[in-house]
């Protein structure tokens, strides 16, 4: 993934990460959790450095059967590269949720 150095990135209610290694970690513990984002995209909408993904997001329950919630993935960018990324969803019911709820 092209992310700027100084990137910003939130999933569902965790806090946010800054910088491009602590936005990589915190992927690397969403995808511990998800599967994948269901594809294609639902809907995507773009203008001009910024883009809105609806998608699902794939996860396992107990017992290995595959569940799937909404969610939407909004990004921005910069010569390129995201300095912006939110995945938004509600993470109620997904087993083993890594990320700490914000306040």
């Amino acid at each position: 993934m092209v992310l700027t150095e100084g990137c910003h990135g939130r999933i569902g209610t965790a806090p946010p990460a800054v910088g491009k290694v602590p936005v990589l970690e915190m992927l690397q513990s969403f995808y511990s959790v998800a599967e994948r984002f269901h594809s294609p995209f639902a809907q995507a909408w773009e203008f001009r450095e910024a883009a809105i993904l609806e998608t699902e997001v794939v996860y396992s329950e107990r017992g290995g059967h595959l569940k799937s919630v909404p969610c939407a993935i909004i990004l921005r960018t910069l010569d390129g590269f995201i300095c912006d990324l939110r995945i938004l969803l509600d993470p109620t019911g997904i087993p083993s949720w890594p990320f700490v709820h914000g306040g």
